[in-house]
């Protein structure tokens, strides 16, 4: 697990050292796990700071892909807007959502599925149905990873604190 002050010291590095029309400062924690940390800033803004590069390369390049694709929403789940980002201190800043919504993709693979052993999608897959209160959540949730998979987005961390539907 990620050192939070670590990664809230970068966050608030980037924050006060970007350009100044979105100088801005952290006030609130928005989540924290595995791969960071996550915070809102006074200007409506979240600053996403990882603790491995791969992850962070990782979700830079699926929030541009799917900018430069003009996806805003996938099934009506909102995505959040790439606003700004800084490869040395590994912080990602993005509009913030509000349910339904999709995020948290620095654990995608790009342009290649995750190869798993033989069953372990099948697996994977019933684990994370389980997750949903409904068969019908399941499906939607299903057709939101293959629209995610055709734009070469490979997408496994699905669960409800990331693909959250609206309550």
């Amino acid at each position: 697990m990620a050192d939070l002050s670590e990664l809230l010291v970068r966050a608030e590095r980037y924050a006060a050292t970007s350009d100044s029309p979105r100088r801005s400062r952290v006030f609130r924690r928005l989540g924290f796990g595995q791969d960071g940390g996550v915070w809102a800033t006074n200007r409506g803004a979240a600053l996403k700071a990882f603790e491995r590069q791969a992850n962070d390369r990782t979700e830079l390049a699926c929030y541009e892909r799917l900018a430069a694709e003009g996806i805003k929403a996938i099934e009506g789940f909102s995505l959040p807007s790439l606003l700004g980002w800084d490869d040395d201190l590994l912080v990602i800043e993005m509009s913030i959502v509000t349910p339904p919504y999709l995020l948290d993709f620095g654990k995608a693979y790009l342009d290649r599925p995750f190869d798993f052993e033989e069953g372990g999608f099948t697996d994977w897959e019933l684990e994370k149905r389980e997750l949903y209160d409904t068969a019908q959540q399941w499906e939607i949730v299903s057709t939101v990873l293959a629209r995610l998979a055709s734009l070469g987005i490979h997408y496994y961390d699905a669960k409800p604190a990331n693909i959250r539907f609206a309550e």
